[in-house]
């Protein structure tokens, strides 16, 4: 069974996947468009880097250390997305006990006052709701667990794309995606600043080291 996160029926779902034992991280591929929105100009950032840390703009922040050979197209991708600023203003805009999910680019800049979150009260505008935005990559999997600290990429119903701008983090073991999502990273510090994360939480920057 997946969850899709715009739902306002999350709570039960969540029960209900809590039962059976299968909880998918969902994103609709490409729907909302946006996928390759960027803004300024782009940082140059070395072949040779390893980590990197998302600041938010509550002045927390994580740092992890990206994999290239579980997936170095896609880790590549996260590179170039940051780098030249397309997370930069997106939110969180799921958080559950045992993930947290951003970068979506319908929560970015002006739209970002409209987005839909999840719960009941859903506010109405323009934009699609977060969860929608993005567009397609090849998934890429590996042999990699996701355990608590795992970062990895969202994707929709069809197993082998994947969305390019929404990521997610682990807070706690959720080994049912494995061999099933794209594996980027493991949180090297700040894991409790992800567990501290709240629907609505914006990302101020990326950067490399």
């Amino acid at each position: 069974m997946g969850i899709r996160q715009w739902s306002g029926a999350l709570g039960r779902r969540n029960a209900l996947a809590a039962m059976v034992g299968t909880v998918a991280l969902v994103a609709c591929n490409g729907d909302g468009g946006d996928g390759d929105a960027m803004d300024g100009e782009c940082v140059e950032v070395p072949a040779t880097v390893t980590t990197a840390t998302v600041a938010l703009t509550n002045g927390s922040s994580f740092t992890f250390e990206m994999n290239r050979t579980a997936a170095p197209n896609s880790v590549q991708n996260f590179i170039d997305k940051a780098r030249c600023g397309a997370l930069t203003g997106t939110i969180f805009h799921r958080v559950e006990d045992w993930v947290i999910q951003g970068g979506d680019p319908v929560t970015k800049g002006e739209r970002g006052k409209d987005y839909y979150v999840q719960g009941a009260d859903q506010p109405q505008g323009n934009v699609p709701a977060a969860g929608l935005g993005g567009g397609k990559m090849p998934t890429e999997t590996s042999d990699q667990p996701f355990e608590a600290g795992a970062v990895g990429f969202a994707r929709g119903a069809d197993p082998d794309l994947t969305n390019d701008s929404q990521f997610f983090v682990l807070r706690q073991d959720a080994r049912h995606l494995d061999g099933g999502y794209t594996y980027i990273g493991k949180i090297t510090a700040g894991l409790e600043v992800v567990r501290a994360i709240q629907i609505g939480d914006k990302i101020a920057g990326v950067t490399f080291q």
